[in-house]
């Protein structure tokens, strides 16, 4: 028995204007169960009818169930429990086999089950290949002598008793499982951002695998788009997600919401569904995050539980308040009360201090001592807005700070996070900063990342910096110089559409992407995309325009590893994830 549907017929058919009858012929499915039929008809003459129920039982007096989990890994043994139904007169003797897997000898142990009753057995067996897997289970009954009574139970080693008895029930029931690889997952991710703009755009590169990969396990799928948000709105149901936890937790997942949302806001994508669901979500957050909130208006992890509030924290609930008040409503005294904290703890000389504790130091990002700190709280103070003269007083000191302290920012992240405030504020040093920021930068073809050391390898902090580097293109109207900056972080996006290191840099990144989105946001796309692999086993063909530039088309390739060639032409930009 193999055909098990949830439902088994819905079909419209004509009725004979003649006889008043149709037929339709079927195979009846293999589940043990009854069936309820309702009838709809439909005339033009006599209007609607509804027909009796009718029911229909499938039964079969000796049978066999059970239930396989979603998924198995290979080479591990599994134990399924197994229900020997047996309503023939005689008493059934089981013995459980399974075809299609190495079969455990424990689950071969032989079951009576006594007539008119159900015995629970289980079943033992392993699987060797990944994929999906057929599991057969069969079951046997047999006549007389009965296998319950004490004279088979006596002869029960004797061969001539299987000769002499004769099977009079019998049921294969066969169901499918996902057989996974042992050992971890780990995915890998390439990214390329390209725009041709007329002219062929060719790039080689190569697929490999870890050398401890378990083999059988690899594989690997191609993605194209024509928006470099694409993989973020295709995946809004893993990046929209509900904030929670203490003050910090509940802001980083707070904030992805109010970009994701603008974005699709400013380019007209936004659907009343995504628009419900999101804002949902902010009101949950923004309501959550008001428990975090202590008397004299700061914020923090656990709110009057700390023994004062944290500046970075309060600013980043400040910022992300205030760019979600174009979605849900936000008290302005809350923000007030923020800002006014802010303000009273500014030094002296412009700068603010870092206060309270920030217990995961991963969500804070590159940000360490004055300079950078003050950069982000007078971004904060800026893209809440400035009303007060007491508030204005606070950025001209903050901008003077920052102004005179170009020169001494010496790591990239600062100079980054210093620029970005510098072009919120259309100052002079923005520029300079920029340019100076463009020295640290290292240039990988036409990608641009910035680096926080020598080190080889990418790290969270430089994902955040370079963000903040495409932000400040942006202020400042740079699309062609924000062009390989963009390309360069689309190559640390994962599957998800989100970034491969910290919440922070999700975030900083996002915000970035979607500003440069909106700048550049252009409806017109037309391109073909070839992508095949030097293995000769795999050549695919993309066609992007204004259509289904939003669709994120696929492919499977088949073996890995391998090379693959990409060849592009035609007008607009295109996202390519391996």
């Amino acid at each position: 028995r193999t055909f098990f549907p949830e439902t088994w017929v819905w079909h419209c058919l004509n009725v004979s204007s003649e006889t008043g009858q149709a037929e339709l012929r079927l195979d009846v499915p293999d589940s043990i169960t009854t069936w309820v039929t309702e009838a709809v008809g439909l005339s033009e003459e006599k209007g609607l009818g509804l027909a009796r129920r009718a029911e229909l039982r499938t039964f079969k007096p000796f049978f066999v169930d059970f239930t396989l989990p979603y998924s198995l890994i290979r080479g591990e043994q599994t134990k399924v429990p197994l229900t020997v139904y047996n309503y023939l007169p005689t008493c059934a003797e089981v013995s459980p086999r399974t075809l299609g897997v190495v079969a455990s000898k424990q689950g071969q142990r032989k079951k009576c089950v006594p007539p008119g009753e159900a015995t629970p057995t289980s079943i033992v067996f392993s699987v060797t290949e990944l994929g999906p897997a057929n599991i057969t289970a069969r079951a046997i009954a047999y006549s007389e002598p009965s296998c319950c009574s004490d004279e088979f139970q006596a002869a029960k080693s004797s061969n001539d008793v299987e000769e002499r008895r004769t099977a009079i029930g019998m049921d294969y029931v066969r169901r499918t499982v996902l057989v996974e690889p042992e050992g971890l997952p780990r995915e890998y991710t390439y990214s390329v951002f390209f725009c041709p703009n007329d002219e062929n755009h060719n790039e080689a590169f190569t697929l490999g695998v870890p050398h401890n990969i378990v083999p059988g396990s690899e594989r690997a799928t191609a993605f194209m788009i024509g928006d470099v948000m694409g993989p973020t709105l295709n995946n809004l149901d893993k990046l929209l997600r509900l904030p929670f936890g203490c003050g910090e937790q509940n802001m980083i997942h707070f904030a992805p919401n109010v970009f994701v949302l603008k974005y699709l806001q400013k380019t007209r994508q936004l659907s009343p569904d995504v628009e419900n669901e999101a804002t949902d979500y902010l009101l949950q957050g923004y309501q959550r995050q008001l428990t975090y909130k202590r008397q004299d208006g700061s914020y923090s992890a656990f709110g009057e539980r700390d023994s004062s509030g944290s500046m970075w924290l309060t600013a980043f609930v400040l910022k992300s308040f205030a760019q979600s008040r174009g979605f849900i409503f936000i008290d302005p005294e809350e923000l007030r009360a923020a800002k006014s904290w802010l303000i009273t703890h500014q030094q002296s000389d412009g700068s603010f201090p870092a206060m309270g504790r920030i217990l995961n130091k991963d969500l804070q990002g590159g940000i360490h001592g004055k300079i950078s700190l003050t950069a982000y709280v007078l971004a904060a103070l800026l893209e809440t807005g400035i009303a007060t003269e007491e508030e204005k007083v606070a950025v001209a000191k903050a901008k003077d700070f920052l102004e005179s302290n170009t020169y001494s920012a010496e790591d990239p992240y600062t100079t980054a996070l210093s620029a970005y405030a510098l072009a919120l504020l259309r100052s002079p040093y923005a520029p300079l900063a920029l340019r100076r920021l463009n020295h640290m930068a290292i240039t990988q073809g036409t990608a641009t990342r910035t680096v926080s050391s020598p080190q080889p390898s990418v790290v969270s902090a430089e994902v955040e910096m370079t963000a903040y580097g495409l932000l400040t293109y942006t202020l400042l109207g740079d699309v062609a110089s924000a062009l390989p900056v963009v390309k360069w972080l689309s190559q640390q996006r994962n599957s998800l559409g989100g970034f491969l290191f910290s919440p922070q840099d999700t975030c900083v990144a996002l915000q970035a992407l979607s500003e440069y989105a909106i700048l550049s946001y252009v409806g017109g796309v037309n391109l073909t995309i070839s992508l095949a692999s030097t293995n000769l086993d795999f050549q695919e063909s993309f066609e992007l325009n204004r259509d289904n530039k939003k669709l994120l088309q696929s492919a499977r390739i088949p073996s890995i590893p391998t090379g693959l060639f990409v060849s592009a032409k035609g007008e607009g930009c295109c996202l390519m994830q391996v």
